[in-house]
C-alpha cells in the first residue's frame, strides 16, 4: 500500500469544504438562482471546486491503480455500495421514492463518475493505451449528449469533467518531465486572479453577462467559442493551479500546521463529507445568514466526526479479533 500524500490529502479537505459551501449558499442561505449565482463565494466555489476534486481524483487514481481485476471490483465495491445505499435513502425518504429523477440530476453524481472514470482509466492501463483511452472515450460522450434527445445528467458531467479527470492521471506519468512547475502555478494563479471578476457559473450566465459587458445581444461565433473555452476550461485550469500554488505556500508555514492537520483529516474522509452533508443543513433562526453560518459547521463537521469515529471503532475491533 502507497504511503499517503499530506499535500493531496490537504487538497481534498479544502475542496470537500468549498463543496458543502457552495450547497450550503444554494440551499441554505438562498434558494433562488438570480441571487445565489451571483454572489462572489459562489462564483468562487463553483469556477474551480469540482474540475479540482475530479482532478485529484484521477491523480490518485493512477497512483495507486493496479492492473488486476481484483483491484477494479474492491474500488467499485467501496464507492459503489455507499453510492447506492444513500441514492436509495435519499430517493425514498426525499424524492417520495421518484427514481426516475437521478437519471436527470443524481445527487451524487460525483460517485458515478469517479467508477466510470476509474473502469476507463483501468481498461487503458490493461489495454497498454494508458490515458490516451479519454480522447476516443470522450470524443463518444460529446457524439452522445448531442444526440440523445434527453439529456441524461451523467452525460452532462462527463462532457464536462472527463477532461480534468484525464489531466490528472496524465500527471504521475509527466510529474518529473514538466519544467518550472512552480512557474507555471504562479502564470495560472495570477491569470485566474485577472478573469475571476468576469466569471459567471453557467454558460448561459457568462455568455448574457458577457453581451450585457460587451453591450451587444449579438456574439460572433469565434468569441461566444472563446468565451465558453474560458468558462469551462480556462478558468477551472487556473483556478487549479493557484490552489496548488497556495497548498505550496501552506506546507512552507510552520504557523499553518494545525491547519494543514484538519484539512488532511477532512481530506481523508470526504467521502462520508459528501454522502452526508446535505442531511445536516438546519435553519434554526429566521436569519438566512445565521442559518448559513450554522449549517456550514453543521454540514461539515458532524459527517466528518461521524466518520472519524467509524473509523476508530472499527480499527479497535478489527486489531480485538
Amino acid at each position: 500500500m502507497k504511503k499517503r500524500i499530506p499535500e493531496l490529502d490537504f487538497i481534498k479537505g479544502i475542496a470537500i469544504f468549498l463543496v458543502v459551501t457552495g450547497h450550503v449558499i444554494s440551499q441554505v442561505w438562498n434558494t433562488s438562482p438570480e441571487i445565489y449565482e451571483n454572489s462572489i463565494l459562489f462564483r468562487f466555489c463553483y469556477s474551480f471546486h469540482m474540475p479540482l476534486f475530479v482532478f485529484i481524483s484521477g491523480y490518485i487514481c493512477r497512483m495507486t491503480i493496479k492492473n488486476t481485476g481484483q483491484w477494479l471490483l474492491k474500488r467499485l465495491r467501496r464507492i459503489g455500495i455507499p453510492y447506492l445505499l444513500m441514492t436509495a435513502i435519499v430517493s425514498i425518504w426525499l424524492r417520495n421514492g421518484d427514481i426516475s429523477q437521478f437519471i436527470v440530476s443524481a445527487p451524487y453524481w460525483y460517485l458515478l463518475f469517479v467508477m466510470i472514470s476509474d473502469s476507463i482509466l483501468f481498461l487503458g492501463i490493461k489495454l497498454g493505451y494508458g490515458t490516451v483511452i479519454f480522447a476516443p472515450v470522450y470524443a463518444a460522450v460529446l457524439l452522445l449528449t448531442q444526440n440523445i434527445p434527453h439529456n441524461i445528467g451523467i452525460l452532462r458531467q462527463l462532457a464536462d469533467f472527463l477532461p480534468f479527470y484525464a489531466a490528472g492521471a496524465l500527471i504521475p506519468v509527466l510529474i518529473n518531465k514538466i519544467k518550472r512547475f512552480k512557474l507555471s502555478t504562479l502564470i495560472g494563479s495570477g491569470f485566474y486572479i485577472t478573469v475571476f471578476p468576469f466569471y459567471r457559473h453557467g454558460i448561459g450566465n457568462q455568455l448574457a453577462y458577457c453581451r450585457e459587458l460587451l453591450g451587444t445581444e449579438n456574439l460572433s461565433r469565434i468569441v461566444a467559442v472563446c468565451i465558453i473555452v474560458l468558462n469551462k476550461i480556462a478558468v477551472p485550469i487556473s483556478g487549479i493551479a493557484m490552489f496548488f500554488l497556495l497548498t505550496k505556500f501552506v506546507y512552507s508555514l510552520k504557523s499553518a500546521r494545525k491547519l494543514r492537520s484538519a484539512m488532511e483529516t477532512a481530506g481523508n474522509h470526504t467521502l462520508a463529507v459528501y454522502l452526508l452533508h446535505d442531511l445536516f443543513f438546519v435553519k434554526p433562526f429566521a436569519s438566512p445568514i445565521a442559518n448559513a453560518i450554522i449549517s456550514l459547521f453543521t454540514a461539515f463537521f458532524i459527517p466528518l466526526t461521524i466518520s472519524v469515529m467509524y473509523r476508530s471503532v472499527k480499527k479497535k475491533l478489527g486489531n480485538n479479533l
